[in-house]
């Protein structure tokens, strides 16, 4: 079938491919569709930028099912979103259901330590992500992805690395007696009518995978070897938890010039070069002392706090013009503490490859000290600089981060969001336990968590002007909202279960 032919939406649709008959035949058996939609431009696929609309949790954690709209299209600077509540109550969650995410988006397996975030009670989790993705000039179109993680009972299954199907390294045993699944992935697109069209859906039993019609279309192949292929990667990858519309072995498959090839590249380059997650597993380095990571858009590099680190010539300029700026804004941040780098010897790796043992040292005016010797906080925001020095200069720009007011002085922190609020371009995600935002940031930039799990985050209507941070305190004491956002804690039971921990309380007393 030529490029441009018209098929019916039982059909499939091949590029410049001999034996279509029979692969035809076949796919339509299976149900194994992918169609075309032309947006194209001089024959190549369309590089469209990507924002996030909105994310839907269900089942994972403690959050039954919870839903955040980012749509502050009224905004002037930033797109800011600050998540509230008490200890437990699904902040967390956000940060790490979008950490699955970004794994996924870039091809990577998900880690192990994720599994325990799937609920026991349904053993399996749901997440879902509204995007909306534009070009310099025409309409923006709304995409979805969503997929599910469970936990499945292994059995040291041997899994093969088949060369070419698969992003993100090799695949060895499992051993373990449980893995992550990632499954039922689903890509569509809406229109500006409404109308949603399937680019890819995984969640149909015995089918490699499926389209709706008008999204997508195949390159040339090995003829029906392709269904083979196709299924055994999607297999492989669910097992190792790794995403497969977001694999090779789909990318390698798509026309150069499909509108499926444009969105899922569109995607998948945003999540490698603008989509940024900093969770609280990654700021334990800065509070032992141990590491710090520099967080830069090319990925994270760790400095060892007691000890010189190796940076290859080849990356030394990177690093150095990272930590320069990062020092120029700290610098008006902390009045008088500035950053450096320095070279303690050159060397080379066990590799052989040339490079310079260095340290990052603080200075204020004539005093140079490593840092390590500097602040939890300080080595915190000098950590997390570059991500939020990337959202204020970036509209392509997501910033997830998880407690970013750790040790760092409230109002500071308040300066931080004022300053990205007013002239900001990219877009941040953020928790805190500080209420000093409150009092800085718009009320229609912040959620609050609920007691209740099946509807964990909400935003406190009809708030405006005025200050939110005494409004949060005060339905939290009267607790007369409709959604209660705090278990009520009384000090008296405290105090009694203090007494009765330290063995103040016998059985006698206790009776």
């Amino acid at each position: 079938y030529p490029r441009g032919a018209v098929c019916n939406p039982q059909t499939v649709l091949m590029t410049e491919h001999g034996g279509c008959d029979k692969i035809k035949k076949k796919m339509k058996a299976t149900g194994f569709c992918i169609h075309a939609h032309g947006r194209s431009v001089n024959g190549m696929a369309a590089e469209y930028s990507v924002r996030l609309k909105g994310m839907t949790i269900e089942n994972f954690k403690s959050v039954e099912y919870g839903r955040l709209d980012f749509d502050n299209d009224d905004r002037v600077g930033a797109d800011i979103i600050g998540i509230y509540g008490q200890n437990g109550s699904g902040k967390t969650a956000c940060i790490e259901a979008l950490a699955v995410t970004k794994h996924l988006l870039v091809g990577a397996a998900v880690p192990d330590l994720y599994s325990d975030c799937v609920s026991h009670a349904t053993e399996s989790s749901t997440i879902t992500l509204d995007y909306e993705l534009f070009e310099d000039e025409g309409e923006p179109f709304g995409v979805t992805y969503s997929f599910r993680l469970r936990r499945a009972e292994g059995a040291g299954v041997d899994l093969m690395n088949y060369s070419g199907l698969l992003q993100g390294g090799n695949l060895g045993a499992i051993g373990d007696n449980f893995r992550r699944e990632t499954y039922a992935e689903r890509l569509t697109v809406t229109g500006e009518d409404g109308s949603v069209r399937t680019i890819l859906d995984t969640d149909a039993e015995g089918v490699p995978f499926r389209t709706d019609e008008d999204t997508g279309f195949l390159k040339s192949g090995r003829g029906e070897d392709i269904l083979l292929e196709m299924e055994v990667a999607k297999r492989l990858l669910r097992d190792k938890s790794a995403s497969f519309i977001f694999s090779s072995a789909v990318s390698e498959r798509l026309s150069d010039g499909s509108f499926a090839a444009a969105v899922i590249g569109s995607m998948k380059r945003y999540a490698r070069e603008s989509f940024f997650v900093v969770d609280t597993k990654s700021s334990g380095y800065v509070q032992l002392n141990y590491a710090l990571p520099i967080y830069t858009r090319k990925g994270v590099f760790f400095f060892m706090a007691f000890e010189p680190t190796f940076v290859a010539d080849d990356i030394f300029d990177f690093i150095t013009s990272q930590v320069e700026g990062i020092s120029q804004v700290l610098s008006q941040m902390v009045p008088g503490l500035s950053l450096g780098i320095n070279v303690t010897a050159t060397t080379t790796d066990a590799g052989g490859a040339p490079g310079r043992k260095v340290e990052l040292i603080s200075r204020r005016g004539d005093v140079r000290l490593p840092l390590r010797y500097e602040s939890d906080g300080v080595r915190k925001i000098i950590s997390q600089l570059a991500y939020i020095i990337a959202v204020y200069n970036d509209e392509s720009v997501t910033v997830a981060m998880d407690e970013m007011d750790s040790g760092v002085f409230e109002f500071l922190l308040g300066e931080i969001l004022m300053t990205l609020a007013e002239s900001g371009r990219g877009q941040l995600i953020f928790t805190s336990h500080n209420l000093r935002p409150l009092e800085v940031v718009d009320s229609r930039y912040l959620y609050f968590t609920t007691t209740d799990p099946k509807n964990r985050y909400v935003r406190m209507e009809g708030e405006k002007g005025g200050n939110l941070r005494s409004k949060y305190y005060r339905r939290i004491m009267l607790d007369d909202s409709e959604q209660h956002m705090y278990s009520r804690t009384k000090k008296y039971k405290m105090m009694e279960a203090m007494r009765r921990a330290g063995g103040l309380v016998d059985d006698e007393q206790e009776e």
